[in-house]
């Protein structure tokens, strides 16, 4: 692939990096990235896979004779954060704007970038949600909808024939959004399915003390915890915790995200159960044995010094996108850029290729599915029998999401 060239630009500062000197030559693209705060092991590697796309389309002449110049920033991992960086990237002249930020961040942005007629691309938000009820013209994803995820992770627990429930989540846009999801669609395939009375649990983000939960999750005796809205540092803390307690011995696990590599960072390989744990990812390790996956992974590597993770993969494809999409749209104007990308195709490094909806602005991308296990080879989380499953079939219809819009 031709954006896959060896780098010149190494040595330069962040702001150089992105897209050199200011000028009104360059097409501005703002980042927004969670940094700092709760969801910054995503936001900073989104940040570099954006960073990557941008060198590299730059090395190769820009977009229409533009450099990308990225105005980069930290939302701290805060929605009122995020909104204010939104209208300074907007004032100082971004054409489109990239947020890798959580569901509540993207969520508040979404509402400006809508208030503004801005372009507004979301890097983290999975929220399902966000494309579909609270969804409009000027909000784009082109990463999975929560859907995509839950969706294969219904049918197996459903097949398992898993009745009895307890849940755990952090109390949050996406946990809440995701258990009610999850939920609603198990009961519709099994009437049976139920969660077991005062069995239902909300933690705020961040918490990493799962004890006095542990111990009323064993009092219960459910036949499987659905833990799928625990995120980053609490989702770790409790598949550790709950192992140490002998809770998987006991029941199975159910999280559709657990494949995230950030999401499962910092587990040792004596943590985690074996084929015990249903989980996804949008990029698994080991990472997919594709020309397209192999070249970003080396190219990041370099870069660096790192391995990627998911958000990485997703900046990366974005910032390709958003150029693609200029090229099609033959200038740099918002409302041509937004027609040029209905049913716009793109390959991301682990998802393989993927078309833009036009009629809600949410990609078919899909997820890859399996159990959570350990690879020797990154001595790092990894997923086990995975299987990749596209996303289409878990995305509502066109008529559907009129519905949903219309109420």
């Amino acid at each position: 692939m031709k954006f896959f060239k060896s780098l010149a630009l190494a040595g330069m500062t962040a702001s150089m990096i992105a897209g050199g000197t200011a000028s009104a030559e360059t097409l501005k693209i703002g980042l927004i990235s969670a940094k700092s705060g709760v969801f910054a092991i995503f936001g900073t590697s989104g940040e570099k896979g954006a960073m990557l796309a941008a060198e590299e389309i730059n090395a190769a002449g820009g977009v229409l004779g533009r450099k990308i110049e990225l105005i980069t920033s930290d939302s701290k991992s805060r929605p009122e954060e995020a909104s204010r960086l939104f209208r300074e990237a907007v004032a100082q002249g971004a054409t489109v704007v990239l947020g890798v930020i959580g569901s509540g961040e993207t969520q508040a942005v979404s509402t400006l970038a809508r208030e503004q007629k801005v372009p507004f691309f979301t890097g983290l938000g999975y929220s399902r949600f966000l494309t579909e009820e609270a969804g409009h013209r000027y909000f784009l994803r082109i990463i999975t909808n929560s859907s995509a995820y839950y969706g294969p992770m219904v049918e197996r627990l459903l097949k398992d024939g898993h009745k009895r429930y307890c849940t755990i989540n952090n109390d949050f846009a996406f946990g809440r959004d995701l258990n009610e999801s999850v939920m609603a669609d198990l009961k519709k395939g099994n009437p049976q399915v139920e969660v077991l009375p005062g069995c239902e649990f909300w933690v705020p983000l961040g918490t990493t003390d799962f004890s006095t939960y542990l111990t009323a999750l064993l009092s219960k005796k459910p036949d499987i915890v659905m833990f799928g809205g625990l995120v980053g540092p609490s989702g770790r803390a409790f598949v550790a915790q709950a192992n140490q307690f002998g809770l998987f011995q006991r029941m199975a696990g159910a999280h559709p995200a657990l494949g995230w590599p950030a999401n499962a960072v910092g587990l040792r390989e004596q943590d985690i159960p074996k084929r015990t744990i249903i989980t996804g990812s949008d990029y698994p390790y080991p990472p997919p044995k594709t020309e397209d996956s192999e070249r970003f992974f080396a190219a990041f590597k370099k870069r660096w010094n790192e391995d990627p993770v998911s958000e990485a993969a997703h900046g990366y494809a974005t910032i390709q996108f958003i150029k693609k999409a200029f090229e099609k749209a033959g200038k740099v104007d918002r409302e041509a850029f937004i027609d040029a990308t209905a049913g716009l195709d793109i390959v991301h490094p682990s998802l393989g290729a993927m078309k833009m909806r036009g009629f809600d602005n949410q990609s078919t991308a899909g997820v890859w599915v399996g159990y959570l296990g350990w690879s020797k080879q990154y001595n790092r989380p990894a997923m086990e029998d995975v299987i990749f499953v596209p996303g289409e079939k878990y995305l509502p219809t066109e008529e559907q999401v009129k519905k949903l819009r219309s109420k």
